[in-house]
């Protein structure tokens, strides 16, 4: 049974995405209209500093210093963020073996398309390390909306690039916010001092 349905979930997920073509091609034929040079390299390095080797590292380090000024469940919480993302992303890839938009021929080391890795990574990690911040270790409210922009931008990012069809990317952000509620529940009630 489990083989079964693992051969059908390919299938399953081609026919959402063809449910989702028309909105999938309408914002590819918009970027490409608008790309310029100067939004591509904007764009690369967005997608630089959102990917999740960057945001993991920043999380791991800040996770860290959570652990020892903001209590331990807030500093798993930012590494449970870290590693959700890096199990997630490729699993999913894996079930819905979905291919990337044209442009990525460019880039031939890219993998499957869904969900957008970057989109989901960067709302995961970057909102929840922002809220843990700003509950545990002081840090200005403004920091949670900075990092929900920030995501936004990244996952655009991977849009203008044409790696990544709409589609990937909007999902990757309803993942990774709903994941990042969920670290951010865990870490514990705003500036607490657990010792377990």
């Amino acid at each position: 049974a489990v083989m079964t349905a693992s051969a059908q979930s390919p299938e399953a997920f081609a026919a959402l995405a063809t449910l989702v073509s028309p909105f999938d091609e309408g914002v590819r034929a918009f970027a490409l209209a608008h790309a310029s040079p100067a939004l591509r390299t904007t764009a690369l390095t967005l997608s630089l500093i959102g990917s999740t080797y960057v945001l993991g590292a920043l999380s791991l380090t800040a996770g860290a210093l959570m652990w020892r000024r903001g209590g331990r469940r807030a500093g798993r919480a930012a590494i449970a963020a870290v590693l959700l993302s890096a199990i997630l992303i490729p699993a999913i890839k894996a079930l819905a073996h979905r291919t990337r938009p044209p442009g990525a021929l460019q880039f031939p080391d890219l993998g499957w398309s869904f969900p957008s890795g970057h989109a989901l990574g960067s709302m995961l990690i970057a909102v929840s390390l922002a809220a843990l911040a700003h509950r545990h270790l002081g840090a200005p409210r403004w920091i949670v909306p900075a990092a929900v922009c920030f995501s936004l931008a990244v996952g655009a990012s991977r849009v203008c690039l044409d790696v990544h069809w709409a589609s990937d990317v909007t999902a990757g952000w309803i993942i990774g916010a709903v994941l990042a509620w969920a670290c951010v529940r865990w870490g514990g009630p705003p500036m607490q001092r657990d010792v377990r």
